[in-house]
């Protein structure tokens, strides 16, 4: 596929956030760190602009092949440089996959299951992100190097209590990125090492970091379809979208008026008992009868009404009263609130609590002004159609 700069230009502009322009640029894992960071938060979109014409020129594999292959002879191998960008991203996206994965651990479970599971998930999280991140483009690291360096922390997660389980990750991070950008001394570029011990060691390490550390691609990628790749990222999403997904049920908190703390799962089982879920049941279950035996002008005009444009509904529910209250009803109960929330009766409150009650106040006279003039309106439109 012939790859047009104003089509890719036009991809990052629009829905750049989201890493199309690097999956139509075959940068699968380019597009997958951008659809789960939103472009790094907006920043590594926005800087993109710089290295799109790189990026446009890396896609041409056979180009690549041909470029890089002329950086190594039969004794060196050239190593990629250190970026910064790079080193950032993996830090960034690592850290995100990694407590992701912690915070998807149902905490009700058995303690040791809880512990074990924690020591496990961060690694495995810290060093598929760091490994997903390192072979973007033109460079490429093993997948068993960041499995090591990222469970080196194994032993202390298992040691220390779950509450530091953070913290250790982030170690964790760190050592796993520095080990994949890690290029060991050589000889051959002007530094000898002094010893055999040490010129054995540095030997070694070379040997170790060209097979799998980072280093240039040297083979043209397999090329797959489109449905494949789409499958690939969908796949991987739906994976890290249940992780959100049960991080959030079972874990996440929300804090009430009071300060007490209660899991989000128990809010949304109390919000559908509530009567606002039951009002919102019942009026989606009106619209289905409306459009099924009123046809489409009834269930429009209801869902107008259901919108509530003048406020009619809300003003009724501030005044707690039914729709079906006489004008008799509403200046009564307007009456009654005004005298219960008037400023003036509570002279020794303090200030937020003071503001409270002001809101209040206001928002019943503004409900019953509203009540009154859709009540008038209707009197007179009424009154017009008589005569």
């Amino acid at each position: 596929m012939t790859i047009s700069t104003v089509m890719t230009y036009f991809l990052w502009l629009t829905t750049g956030c989201f890493g199309l322009h690097h999956f139509y640029l075959g940068r699968d894992r380019h597009a997958f760190v951008w659809l789960w960071t939103l472009g790094g938060l907006g920043v590594g979109w926005l800087t993109e602009i710089f290295s799109l014409p790189r990026y446009i020129r890396e896609s041409d594999m056979e180009f690549h092949v041909a470029a890089e292959a002329k950086m190594a002879d039969s004794r060196t191998e050239r190593r990629p440089p250190f970026s910064i960008r790079r080193f950032a991203g993996e830090l960034f996206f690592a850290y995100w996959i990694g407590t992701l994965m912690l915070a998807a651990v149902p905490e009700g479970i058995d303690e040791t299951c809880y512990h074990v599971l924690l020591s496990f998930l961060g690694p495995t999280g810290v060093a598929l992100a760091i490994h997903t991140v390192a072979n973007i483009g033109l460079e490429q690291c093993d997948l068993v190097l960041c499995f090591v360096f990222s469970y080196s922390v194994l032993p202390l997660m298992l040691f220390f209590s779950a509450k530091h389980a953070v913290e250790i990750l982030m170690k964790g991070i760190l050592v796993t990125a520095l080990a994949v950008n890690y290029n060991p001394m050589s000889a051959e570029d002007g530094e000898e090492a002094d010893g055999e011990v040490k010129k054995f060691s540095m030997s070694y390490l070379r040997r170790v970091w060209s097979r799998r550390g980072k280093r240039y691609r040297r083979t043209k990628p397999a090329k797959h379809n489109i449905c494949w790749r789409l499958a690939v990222i969908v796949g991987l999403s739906a994976v890290l979208l249940g992780s959100l997904a049960a991080a959030v049920y079972f874990n996440a908190r929300i804090k009430t008026d009071y300060g007490e703390e209660i899991l989000v799962r128990e809010a949304l089982a109390n919000f559908f008992k509530s009567p606002a879920w039951l009002r919102i049941k019942d009026t989606l279950a009106m619209m289905v009868d409306k459009l099924k035996y009123g046809g489409l002008s009834e269930f429009l005009d209801y869902l107008i009404k259901s919108l509530d444009p003048e406020g009619e509904l809300n003003a009724y529910e501030v005044l707690k009263l039914p729709q079906t209250a006489t004008e008799k009803d509403i200046n009564e109960q307007y009456k009654k609130l005004v005298r219960q929330y008037h400023p003036d009766r509570f002279p020794n409150v303090d200030l937020e609590e003071k503001r409270k009650i002001e809101n209040r106040f206001i928002e019943i006279q503004q409900a019953y002004e509203t009540v009154s003039k859709i009540k008038a309106k209707r009197m007179l439109k009424n009154r017009k159609i008589e005569l």
